[in-house]
């Protein structure tokens, strides 16, 4: 009967619980969390995707590409006002679940707080 109580919690579920084995491999891992926030998660608006833009050009942990696009240096995933499958920007921010997703500022004591967050975007 347990079995049967664990399939309708659905895909999403069966990822998190993927997600949370000990020495899963980095790739896996965000492979895993790249799926849930393109599942899961509602796109932002237009508006908010250059807002958060702005954001991310002025922190230390954004990398420009030989393309001139922008790139989390902490998760890989692109930013860009595009609205391409892996944009970081283009997802809402789920702070509450884990993996999360988003913005990956850590703070000097090592906490992870959102500088889209802090800007309200």
């Amino acid at each position: 009967m347990q079995s049967l109580n664990n399939m309708s919690k659905g895909a999403d579920y069966f990822l998190r619980k993927l997600w949370e084995i000990k020495g899963a491999p980095k790739l896996l891992k965000d492979t895993i969390s790249a799926a849930l926030a393109v599942t899961t998660a509602g796109k932002v608006s237009d508006e908010r995707i250059k807002t958060r833009l702005e954001v991310c050009g002025s922190c230390p942990k954004v990398a420009i590409l030989p393309n001139n696009q922008l790139a989390c240096s902490v998760c890989g995933c692109t930013i860009t006002d595009r609205h391409l499958l892996l944009n970081l920007a283009l997802y809402e921010e789920d702070t509450s679940k884990i993996p999360l997703w988003g913005c990956k500022w850590k703070e000097p004591d090592g906490t992870i707080a959102s500088r889209w967050q802090k800007e309200g975007v």
